[in-house]
């Protein structure tokens, strides 16, 4: 599997939870874009969420924004839940997303170092994910792919979205 080699630049990356008000009401805008992609959600449950989140970063007002938790956490989303029954030692990407104008700089891949290096000094022995397959997310599929993801399954979700879940292993 190839591993994940640091060469972006350096990002503004802020936690999340450092955020204004008027940043999290624009990171909750960007999040309802691609709301398709992952899920559509209030300001107030962005806030819950970073708030319980392994890591929460952003670069603000709206550029991108990544949302990770542990298998520790207390969090009620069907893929993490079906993740943490199957998978130990892990961290789930809840949600990703760069704002259209800024995809393809490099900002993805920042986001991903940073959470690696985070939970490698955590001593977490993997990242997980899921990708929708059924509406398919081309993009994210090729990101994480190309990253050295490694695919583990699929599920029909309640919603009828089907996703691939996908391994990185630290």
């Amino acid at each position: 599997m190839a591993k994940i080699k640091r060469t972006s630049a350096p990002l503004n990356l802020i936690d999340i939870n450092d955020a204004s008000n008027q940043q999290f009401k624009k990171l909750t805008a960007l999040n309802n874009v691609f709301a398709t992609e992952t899920s559509e959600l209030t300001t107030d449950k962005l806030e819950k969420m970073a708030a319980d989140a392994f890591c929460a970063l952003a670069i603000t007002p709206d550029v991108g924004m990544l949302i990770a938790f542990d298998e520790d956490a207390d969090y009620d989303s069907e893929n993490f839940l079906y993740l943490k029954s199957i998978e130990k030692d892990f961290v789930y990407i809840d949600r990703v997303m760069v704002h259209k104008q800024h995809q393809g700089m490099g900002i993805g891949t920042g986001f991903y170092e940073t959470l690696i290096e985070m939970a490698a000094d955590e001593g977490k022995a993997k990242l997980l994910c899921e990708v929708n397959i059924d509406p398919e997310n081309e993009i994210s599929i090729a990101f994480h792919e190309g990253m050295g993801f490694e695919a583990i399954g699929e599920k029909t979700l309640n919603n009828g979205k089907t996703v691939r879940y996908y391994s990185y292993e630290i």
